[in-house]
């Protein structure tokens, strides 16, 4: 049984959002969540893939915290784990690979809900290796409420993008552009 679990996040404000929400939902299923990974059952990294700097401190983080916490089972969700499952997943200190394109169902999965087998990736993702993907799109409404714990909210309405542009990978890590629909968004600022 998971009872407590440290969320490391890296990279955007995106990922800082979708942590937060994470978080969220472990905490509304009665998981504690940790100010640091010494003594967590479970440890989510939550990585970027902007650069190489990016996709190396994750895998960095996933030794680290192996060497650390030996007992953790270690998650990497974000775009790292998006842009490059097939690497992630062959990582020895890597336990579970949640691509962004199912990050919505993280929680069910790390609590053993959704389906999943032994392999590091869940049986209906295909593993992707250097961007060689789908145009995937993921729902934008993957976490409901979130809480606000610092004195500016952040309200995420919009993921995404579909110009693929030359130098950036974000078509590719966060999917096909979508918004919140207005009304969530409004009833959101409302509360």
């Amino acid at each position: 049984m998971l009872e407590s679990i440290y969320i490391k996040s890296l990279g955007c404000k995106v990922n800082n959002f979708d942590s937060n929400a994470m978080s969220e939902g472990f905490k509304n299923r009665g998981v504690a969540i940790l100010e640091k990974a010494d003594g967590a059952d479970c440890v989510i990294i939550n990585s970027c893939s902007v650069t190489e700097n990016a996709a190396k401190e994750a895998r960095y983080l996933a030794r680290r915290i192996r060497r650390d916490s030996p007992a953790a089972r270690i998650v990497v969700t974000g775009c790292y784990a998006q842009t490059d499952s097939a690497s992630v997943a062959k990582l020895v200190d890597v336990d579970l690979v949640v691509p962004n394109e199912i990050k919505e169902k993280i929680v069910d999965i790390i609590l053993g809900e959704a389906p999943f087998t032994s392999k590091k990736i869940p049986e209906n993702v295909e593993p992707v290796e250097n961007n060689r993907q789908s145009h995937f799109k993921s729902s934008l409404e993957m976490f409901s409420q979130t809480s606000m714990q610092k004195t500016r909210a952040v309200l995420k309405i919009q993921d995404g993008c579909d110009s693929f542009c030359t130098y950036c990978q974000i078509p590719y890590a966060r999917g096909q552009s979508r918004s919140l629909p207005l009304q969530k968004a409004l009833a959101e600022i409302s509360r």
